[in-house]
């Protein structure tokens, strides 16, 4: 066990979540937060972004990022208008950022991933900012808009990530987090899942969404919206849920992308998705916070 005090609340009793190939995640007593008990190093967490990593977890992540890529673009359109200047933190190879460019946004990237900065530049003429966020030092209240899609479950140290996004932020500028969901409905019906959400040994902290939510206001910001997934576990029963996801099928040479006819490229309503997505969550939560 560590003897660290909790960086959210501060206390120190935990207990075991989970264990993923003998690898311990802890679970604070206090406020919910997950963490994996030994975090590496700044020369392991480095090293761990590399070519293989950018190969087998982003590379072609534009051919298959569609749903994705569009509940995030409704969400953004219902809080967020008109477009302005906006920062992605972990921006992997520009995807995200070059169709919010179409859209008329005012585009900056930060990658740790030296392969995906390349990437980014190759494939969209983007220029990402190479390394971590707090190492930049972009000049301060100049971003209205900051997005982590996935992100901050990397990182070493949240609360320093999160200052300095405060800091670069525009007054009642908007952070918009996207989280995996450790604690919904599929992470506990399905030990499969729950180790997807966990995602050892990229994932360094697990936030539950009420522990999100304290942490973001303990950092000073103001939540505004909180929408989670329906679950992958009971949409993959029902066939109008699939509606906008590509088939993939596993080869030896990796992952073939079968998309699915224009028909289905649709999704249910959004109040429907709503509802749903709180009485059965799924593997991931979006939280919408604004600076005050």
């Amino acid at each position: 066990m560590n003897d660290m005090p909790c960086f959210v609340c501060g206390g120190k009793g935990e207990k075991v979540f989970y264990t993923v190939e003998e690898k311990k995640f802890l679970s604070c007593m206090g406020c919910g937060l997950i963490s994996l008990e030994q975090i590496p190093g700044a020369q392991e967490f480095y090293a761990h972004y590399n070519e293989r990593y950018y190969t087998k977890d982003y590379a072609g992540r534009g051919e298959r990022s569609f749903p994705d890529f569009s509940y995030r673009f409704r969400f953004l359109d219902r809080f967020i208008s008109p477009p302005g200047n906006v920062l992605e933190v972990g921006a992997a190879g520009g995807e995200f950022l070059e169709l919010l460019k179409k859209r008329g946004w005012e585009v900056s990237g930060v990658e740790i991933s030296e392969p995906a900065v390349r990437a980014a530049h190759r494939n969209y003429g983007l220029t990402l900012e190479q390394g971590v966020l707090e190492d930049v030092a972009y000049p301060s209240n100049t971003f209205d808009v900051v997005l982590l899609y996935h992100v901050l479950e990397h990182v070493r140290y949240p609360l320093e990530t999160l200052a300095e996004i405060r800091r670069i932020l525009k007054p009642g500028g908007s952070i918009i987090v996207e989280l995996p969901n450790p604690t919904g409905f599929d992470a506990r019906v399905s030990a499969t899942l729950l180790e997807s959400v966990l995602d050892y040994p990229n994932h360094l902290h697990l936030f539950p969404k009420n522990t999100a939510r304290r942490i973001l206001v303990q950092s000073g910001f103001g939540e505004t919206a909180c929408e989670a997934s329906f679950s992958f576990a009971l949409a993959s029963l029902l066939p109008h849920f699939k509606r906008g996801y590509a088939r993939a099928k596993r080869t030896e040479e990796g992952e073939t992308i079968i998309p699915l006819p224009e028909k289905y490229m649709t999704l249910p309503p959004q109040r429907a998705r709503s509802l749903l997505g709180r009485l059965f969550p799924g593997m991931k939560f979006t939280i919408r916070a604004i600076k005050i």
